[in-house]
């Protein structure tokens, strides 16, 4: 069997390089696309909290819990709908929500979340507005005591 030449050799591991940063980047840009973000609409939301609530009037849990996704600030703001800004990096998810089912009170009152972001480990309170009825759900800080 004849010595293969230097220029063959190269030629057969430049292709193998070639082909296994090929499968590399494939796999980096597949993987990113199912990581890439997760996404959030107002009906997973809104089950979310339902689960949350499980039939009370209120509750204090950690701000996490009120999604499945991982996020390193939730800041909530007032303007024609509830927003829901779910920071995470340099990245930024807005979920809008209607104030006929979600709303926080103006920022003079006492525990509102107006214009306040929020870490996952901290607690707010979930609470209906009109206990035992359907209406919109608040969310608050929570008390110390809490």
């Amino acid at each position: 069997m004849p010595e293969p030449s230097p220029a063959s050799t190269s030629h057969l591991f430049a292709a193998v390089a070639q082909r296994v940063l090929f499968t590399a980047a494939l796999f980096t840009s597949i993987a990113g696309c199912t990581m890439a973000k997760a996404s959030l609409s107002k009906d997973d939301f809104s089950r979310q909290v339902t689960s949350l609530l499980a039939g009370k009037d209120a509750v204090v849990v950690p701000a996490s819990a009120l999604t499945e996704f991982a996020w390193d600030a939730l800041c909530f703001e007032r303007d024609d709908t509830l927003q829901l800004r779910f920071r995470s990096g340099d990245s930024e998810q807005v979920l809008s929500l209607p104030y006929e089912e979600f709303f926080v009170d103006e920022g003079h009152v006492e525990n509102s979340l107006e214009d306040a972001c929020v870490a996952p480990g901290d607690r707010i309170r979930v609470r209906k507005k009109y206990p035992g009825y359907q209406g919109p759900i608040e969310f608050q800080k929570a008390d110390k005591d809490d």
